[in-house]
């Protein structure tokens, strides 16, 4: 004969999935219970307190007790209490709070403000000093490879801006534009086709 049938049957208690819903349905109910538990405490414990503040203010003890005591009773003292001075949160933030305080007590004395001012002071004098040119050159090391490649195909080429733009007014000089040669060949071709003109107007006209 075959095995026992009821090993395949789904509802059968015996197989490995079904003990695991029960055993999950018995942890549940046990979380549950110890929240009960958990709960009943502490409402005992809100009513010993509360016969106790009734046995020394009287049974009008809600309106004489202290701020302290009512957020105890609220349940909303753990939102006020600071935290202990063993705790690494509080330590750390309160060295950023007197690191902070300190940087503040610093620039309102003028110390460290006047060091900040200083320092872009230095940085708009260099600017202002160099010129830009100066500082893209100096700054920029792209620009400085560059200068240094011209200056090695070209050994008179200019090494600063100021060279770089009297070699300019130089050859200004030297090689006059085309916008200047067509200006004066104009002025020329004006000046002559006047003279002309003029020179016809004064002939006598014959017959």
């Amino acid at each position: 004969m075959g095995g026992d049938l009821n090993l395949k049957k789904s509802w059968n208690p015996a197989l490995v999935k079904n003990q695991q819903k029960v055993w999950q349905k018995e942890q549940e109910k046990l979380e549950e219970y110890k929240q009960i538990k958990q709960r009943n405490a502490e409402f005992e414990q809100e009513q010993q307190y509360q016969k106790l503040l009734s046995l020394r203010h009287g049974p009008d003890y809600k309106e004489k007790i202290s701020a302290e005591e009512k957020l105890k009773l609220g349940k909303l003292d753990w939102m006020y209490t600071s935290a202990t001075a063993s705790s690494p949160g509080s330590t750390e933030v309160s060295g950023e709070f007197t690191e902070g305080k300190a940087q503040a007590e610093k620039l309102l004395s003028g110390s460290g403000a006047m060091s900040v001012s200083n320092k872009a002071n230095q940085r708009f004098m260099k600017v202002i000093n160099g010129g830009k040119g100066t500082v893209k050159a100096t700054d920029d090391p792209m620009a400085a490879v560059a200068m240094a490649a011209r200056q090695h195909r070209h050994p008179k080429a200019a090494t600063t801006p100021k060279d770089l733009r009297n070699q300019r007014e130089d050859s200004r000089r030297k090689h006059p534009s085309s916008r200047d040669d067509h200006r004066r060949r104009h002025r020329h071709h004006t000046s002559s086709h006047k003279s002309t003109n003029d020179k016809r107007e004064r002939s006598p006209v014959r017959y």
